[in-house]
């Protein structure tokens, strides 16, 4: 039983270089697996019967509602993936719905500001031309803000320092009256954040 087990720790530990070992041959010399295609269909449902034997009961479990998400992703190991997150639970900041919710209309104004602590998801419609500022936000937030020109249209913005956009150049928001720009920000310390330009025209 010792052997069997370190044998299938060797196989595993080495799977990879199998398989590539295996697919260099096969290339070199196909006619050598030809004999071989009839089983191709038995050999992955062994594969797929050896991957089902490793579930457990645990591995289907679900959060009964969202107060239980903590306890859920740390089984499965989702905490260690998503640290951001799972660390507000743990931390007792945020709701779900700041964490992933509703879009968040923020007030028109000179200057608007974002309030991250509340959505992460917000919109607003420029009634002239604007200051954008955010507050709530920390290091590893990503948030979405939708810029919704009114119905006059060719409303500009100032957005605030220290974004950095793809090649270097700020994106030019469309002009048309009451159509959207969406924009995602990932803050990766204090000042600095990437800008993603999502989608626009809409």
């Amino acid at each position: 039983m010792r052997a069997l087990a370190a044998l299938s720790r060797f196989v595993g530990n080495t799977f990879a270089y199998w398989v590539l070992l295996f697919a260099v041959i096969a290339f070199l010399q196909p006619a050598w697996f030809l004999g071989l295609k009839s089983a191709i269909v038995p050999l992955l449902g062994l594969v797929m019967f050896g991957m089902g034997l490793t579930l457990k009961l645990d591995d289907f479990a679900a959060p009964d509602d969202n107060t239980d998400l903590n306890r859920t992703t740390s089984a499965h190991g989702l905490a260690q993936k998503l640290p951001n997150v799972s660390s507000q639970y743990e931390n007792g900041v945020g709701t779900f719905e700041q964490l992933a919710g509703p879009v968040t209309t923020a007030t028109d104004g000179a200057t608007v500001t974002f309030a991250l602590a509340t959505s992460r998801r917000q919109i607003v419609t420029l009634g002239g031309n604007r200051t954008l500022a955010l507050s709530g936000d920390t290091d590893g937030m990503m948030f979405t803000i939708i810029l919704k020109q009114d119905g006059t249209g060719s409303r500009t913005v100032t957005w605030w320092a220290g974004i950095k956009w793809s090649g270097g150049t700020t994106p030019t928001l469309t002009t048309t009256a009451s159509k959207m720009d969406v924009f995602s920000f990932w803050r990766i310390a204090s000042g600095e954040y990437i800008g993603f330009t999502g989608s626009l025209n809409h």
